[in-house]
């Protein structure tokens, strides 16, 4: 994961490598949340992720050290281009710790819609 040199936070998570013994329990999904926490409470940033794509054929879990599309996508970031064969550029936009931008707006009480 890169965040942009033009950006406040500056960040660089080239995989993400869980143990073949605790795989399949979101523990990447975890460390890729909490890279994006780090982020935004040092200022925010453009950010950037390179998963793979699985194709129609098993892949080897070795080669998933970038993580799924599917798995960036469930962290809110979004589909760039293509890179290579099998992966991908996924960009999301941080914002600094404390922007209300950053909080969920599902559930919100009596349906209220959020001003963004």
């Amino acid at each position: 994961m890169h965040a942009k040199p033009t950006t406040k936070a500056e960040g660089l998570n080239d995989a993400i490598f869980v143990d073949k013994r605790y795989r399949r329990r979101g523990l990447a999904e975890t460390a890729l949340l909490g890279a994006v926490d780090l982020i935004s409470r040092a200022g925010g940033g453009v950010v950037e992720g390179y998963p793979h794509v699985p194709g129609e054929k098993k892949m080897s879990s070795s080669f998933l050290y970038n993580g799924t599309r599917a798995m960036y996508e469930r962290c809110g970031f979004d589909f760039v281009r293509p890179k290579g064969m099998k992966n991908t550029v996924m960009r999301r936009t941080v914002a600094p710790a404390g922007c209300l931008r950053d909080l969920p707006t599902e559930g919100l009480a009596g349906g209220i819609s959020p001003p963004w």
